[in-house]
């Protein structure tokens, strides 16, 4: 035990587990950043697809999915910009949104939110429609532009994964 005060105790244990976690978020956060920056999200999807593909056997339905998550990939950059248009019309109102206590932040968002939310809402009925008017079938078998093949780099990336994940569960122990 390094300090204890009231209930809060720092021990030599939950400062591992805090650097574990911490360390688990940074790689999250680093990977997932780096994929979706040098990947293409209809890529995305079609890897996904493929990891999925053996789901099939189960009922999972594997194209739903895969199509949320490429529509969700595509619309968080959208949903960057719109959150900065409405922040700088807040701020053209007059709301700050760094000043005051944590309940005076807190409530500053909320004119943010309402119009992000009303946005999104509006956007996805307008992506429907769209998906509708154009015949989209989630039950129909998917083409592909271009058909991806297994290489030699995929099995040593594989191969890469496999060590580096065994490595971190061996020094989980």
């Amino acid at each position: 035990m390094y300090w204890h005060w009231w209930i809060f105790t720092i021990t030599a244990n939950g400062l591992r587990q805090c650097g574990t976690i911490f360390l688990r978020f940074f790689l999250i956060i680093n990977v997932s950043t780096a994929l979706t920056a040098t990947t293409d999200s209809l890529s995305l999807a079609n890897g996904l697809a493929a990891l999925l593909k053996p789901l099939k056997v189960l009922k999972v339905p594997v194209n739903q999915i895969t199509m949320m998550i490429a529509i969700a990939l595509r619309f968080v950059p959208t949903l960057f910009n719109e959150v900065n248009v409405i922040m700088n019309a807040q701020r053209a109102r007059g709301v700050r949104f760094n000043q005051g206590g944590l309940v005076h932040r807190l409530r500053s968002l909320v004119p943010i939110m309402v119009p992000l939310l009303v946005g999104s809402f509006k956007r996805a009925d307008e992506l429907a429609t769209a998906m509708e008017a154009r015949g989209y079938d989630p039950d129909a078998s998917r083409s592909q532009y271009r058909i991806m093949q297994w290489k030699r780099i995929d099995t040593w990336l594989v191969i890469v994964m496999v060590a580096i994940t065994c490595s971190l569960i061996w020094l989980r122990k």
